[in-house]
C-alpha cells in the first residue's frame, strides 16, 4: 500500500473562524482507495493547517501507515526523526526516458545509415534498451562496465537480426554521436557538439554540451484521474505506481504532455 500526504494550508476568516482555529489548529482526513482491477491500495491523508505549524506527531499517532515512502508535495519538509521520507525514485523516469528517445528518433525519419547512437549504460541497467534502439543506427554505440551482459546480448541480436553492437567500456569511445541516450544520471564530464541530442532520467550530475532532456511528462490515464492528488505531477504519481504498486504497464506510456 502506498501512502500519499497532503497538507492543505488555510487561513480563518472571520473573529469566530480565527478564535475556532486556536482550539483545533488542523484536522486530518484519511481516504482508503482500493481497487482490484488497477491492483491500487493507496490511503491518502489530507492534514488541513489553520496555523504556522505541521504536527506531524498527530498524523503518524490518528493514522496506522508506512510514512518511509511517502508521496508529497516537493516543498513538504518531512522529519526523518519521525520515520517520515519522501518517496523518490529515478526508475520510472529511467523507463520514460528510453520511451522518449526512441519516440524522438522514429519522428526524425533519418535512414539508420545516417543517424550516429550511442548508449550509456554504466552498470548494464538497460540491456533491453538496446534491442529497441539497434534498429534505427547502422551501428549501434555502447558504454558499459557490465562487458559480460553486452557481449551476451550482442550474440543474442547477431542471430536474431544480424545486428551487432560496438561495445566499450569509456564513455568517450562512443562518441562523437547524433543522439546520446542516458537512462541513468550522467556522472561524467562529456565532449560533445552543441548538435548533439542527449536524453537521460535525471538532470546531469556534470556540466554537458548538447541539447538535453532530462525531465519527462505525460498524460494521466483516464483510470487516475479522481484518484491522483492534485498537488503532485502526473510523472511523480505514476513512478510511485510503477515502483512502488509494481504496475509496470505504466512503462510503456508514450503519451508526453
Amino acid at each position: 500500500m502506498i501512502t500519499a500526504l497532503t497538507i492543505k494550508r488555510i487561513r480563518p476568516c472571520g473573529i469566530k473562524e480565527r478564535f475556532r482555529a486556536v482550539f483545533s489548529p488542523y484536522e486530518i482526513k484519511v481516504k482508503h482507495i482500493q481497487d482490484k482491477y488497477l491492483g491500487l491500495n493507496m490511503l491518502h491523508i489530507t492534514y488541513i493547517q489553520k496555523d504556522s505549524i505541521v504536527r506531524f506527531k498527530k498524523i503518524k499517532r490518528a493514522v496506522h501507515a508506512d510514512f518511509t515512502e511517502t508521496l508529497c508535495a516537493y516543498d513538504v519538509v518531512l522529519p526523518r526523526s519521525l520515520g517520515f521520507k519522501r518517496f523518490d525514485s529515478t526508475e520510472y523516469s529511467c523507463r520514460l526516458c528510453i520511451n522518449a528517445s526512441e519516440e524522438y528518433i522514429c519522428r526524425l525519419g533519418v535512414k539508420p545509415d545516417r543517424l550516429r547512437i550511442s548508449l550509456y549504460d554504466p552498470i548494464g541497467k538497460f540491456v533491453n534498451a538496446a534491442e529497441r534502439l539497434i534498429g534505427y543506427t547502422k551501428s549501434l554505440k555502447i558504454a558499459t562496465k557490465a562487458l559480460s551482459f553486452y557481449e551476451a546480448e550482442n550474440e543474442r541480436l547477431m542471430c536474431e537480426y544480424g545486428a551487432t553492437l560496438l561495445i566499450r567500456d569509456k564513455l568517450d569511445e562512443v562518441l562523437p554521436c547524433d543522439i546520446l541516450v542516458a537512462p541513468q544520471t550522467i556522472t561524467e564530464p562529456i565532449s560533445v557538439t552543441s548538435s548533439t541530442v542527449i536524453f537521460t532520467g535525471s538532470t546531469p550530475k556534470v556540466s554537458v554540451g548538447g541539447i538535453v532532456y532530462d525531465s519527462f511528462k505525460v498524460s494521466l490515464p483516464p483510470c487516475f484521474e479522481g484518484i491522483k492528488p492534485e498537488e503532485l505531477s502526473n510523472t511523480y504519481f505514476l513512478s510511485a505506481l510503477y515502483s512502488l504498486e509494481k504496475m509496470k504497464w505504466l512503462g510503456g506510456l508514450r503519451n508526453f504532455a
